[in-house]
């Protein structure tokens, strides 16, 4: 009934027909409440939805090959969304979990719907994100939607004070946008219900007891966000995008907000230098051998050792303050050595070898140049300042707190020039006559070593850069005292 109620809406209101097919889940989620509430059995309030399920997937295939065509999009939604409801029912059946089920099935519809809404009334900025097709404008349209049935839901189904009820829609439907975002379309109708749920009923029976476990939901919904901005802005490839998130997501996790904070700032900046006027670096990025994008390489040998000092930090409670200042020297030594490429390379003056002075074409490793060395210290400085002033009050001991890890930043990354001077490989392409640093150029040629070791590439002298800049900056903070 509910189908066909839908149907003669959808046929009467002469809506969109892709936004009109997707009426009848609004109704099948009307059903959740009232067949939690009804039934004595889990398995009578999923008989319904299984049978409904199995007819429209026979129906569906039997249909002609033209029809099947047209009815597919919204068919395959509300096969998946049936999926997960007869998924829901039976795992959050016993009475003091199945609002997790409720307000997964009937936010994550909310959401679902609302970006179907914003696309087809309002989508105009189109793209493609891991092979699904979507509007910012629907985007949008989904995170106002799936906040404002969120927040319903949980109100009224949980009966939450309505504060801690809007912090929670806050975070899920970020979470539930985070996953519409990297799902196809239609599959996305099983997985936003499933992790809503999932999620709730988590922070429900640990959150209160387990900040951990906020935390890390925060982190895999704002990191995985900023992925999504860096594929969107062509600064991560998709594996470099993964592993972003997942770098974002343990330092957030384990370390807290004040730690992730100086990673964000370092993701902006850096990649917003490297959109500005990309077309004169393009020379540069031949010889690197690598596009624009960062690759997951990239973005492991600039995070990694900052994320290994919040997890350490989790488990030696009492070195927190040092590894925090570690912390900041490694992510400042990432933003000096990448703002004295990303700007260094624009300088009039040719770059010269750290070590001799002996002149070199732009982007070879261990040269530098009076631009990129101011750079190098801005960017270390940035991201010292954005830590101090997250430490807490300015007071005696702040100067320290800024000098540690910008002396860290900007000492890891002519640690990072001198590593690439000697022990980086450098390759030379015979076809194109230019310097490389990857075993085969651009032009798909061979390339020939010149220098250094052929194990050692730019991402290993990345991360020594970086660990260089923890332990000087960490070291320095025990020296003084400022670290506690």
């Amino acid at each position: 009934m509910a189908l066909w109620f839908a149907e003669e809406l959808r046929r009467h209101l002469r809506w969109p027909g892709n936004l009109g097919r997707s009426l009848p889940r609004l109704f099948l989620a009307a059903f959740v409440v009232p067949s939690l509430t009804f039934f004595s059995r889990w398995w009578t309030a999923a008989l319904v939805p299984f049978l409904l399920l199995l007819l429209l997937y026979f129906a569906f295939f039997r249909v002609g090959r033209r029809s099947r065509r047209a009815a597919a999009p919204a068919a395959r939604a509300t096969l998946w969304f049936l999926g997960a409801y007869v998924l829901l029912l039976p795992v959050f059946w016993p009475p003091e979990y199945r609002y997790a089920a409720a307000v997964g099935l009937l936010a994550g519809t909310g959401l679902m719907l609302g970006g179907e809404v914003g696309e087809a009334l309002w989508g105009s900025s189109r793209y493609s994100l891991f092979g699904r097709q979507g509007t910012l404008e629907g985007d949008l349209f989904a995170l106002v939607t799936g906040f404002a049935s969120l927040l319903l839901a949980l109100v009224y189904l949980s009966e939450l004070p309505v504060r801690q009820g809007v912090l929670l829609a806050v975070l899920l439907s970020l979470v539930g946008l985070l996953v519409r975002l990297v799902t196809p379309s239609d599959l996305g109708h099983f997985t936003v219900p499933v992790t809503l749920a999932g999620s709730l009923f988590l922070l429900s029976h640990t959150g209160a007891a387990s900040p951990l476990l906020v935390r890390l939901l925060w982190g895999v919904a704002l990191s995985g966000a900023l992925a999504v901005l860096g594929l969107r802005w062509r600064a991560l490839s998709p594996d470099g995008a993964a592993a972003a998130a997942g770098i974002g997501t343990f330092v957030l996790a384990f370390g807290g907000w004040g730690w992730a904070i100086p990673l964000v700032v370092f993701f902006l900046t850096s990649s917003a230098l490297s959109r500005w006027k990309a077309g004169a670096k393009e020379a540069v990025r031949a010889v690197k051998g690598k596009e624009g994008a960062r690759d997951a390489g990239q973005v492991l040998a600039n995070g990694l050792v900052a994320a290994v000092a919040a997890a350490l930090s989790l488990f030696f409670p009492d070195r927190a303050g040092l590894l925090f200042l570690a912390h900041l020297g490694a992510v400042a030594e990432a933003a000096a050595d990448t703002w004295a490429t990303e700007v260094g390379v624009l300088s009039a003056k040719p770059p010269r070898l750290i070590l001799g002075g002996v002149q070199c074409p732009p982007g070879t490793s261990g040269g530098v140049t009076a631009l990129g060395l101011w750079a190098s210290a801005a960017g270390a400085l940035l991201i010292s300042l954005v830590g101090a002033l997250l430490v807490g009050p300015p007071g005696p001991a702040t100067a320290w707190r800024v000098a540690a890890p910008w002396v860290g930043g900007f000492g890891g990354a002519l640690v990072d020039s001198l590593l690439g001077a000697t022990l980086q490989a450098g390759y030379y392409c015979p076809v194109c006559a230019v310097a490389a640093e990857t075993p085969r150029h651009g032009c798909g040629t061979a390339t020939l070593l010149r220098r250094g070791k052929p194990w050692v590439d730019n991402d290993l002298v990345n991360l020594a850069g970086t660990l260089a800049g923890a332990l000087l900056a960490a070291a320095l903070a025990w020296l003084t005292g400022v670290a506690g």
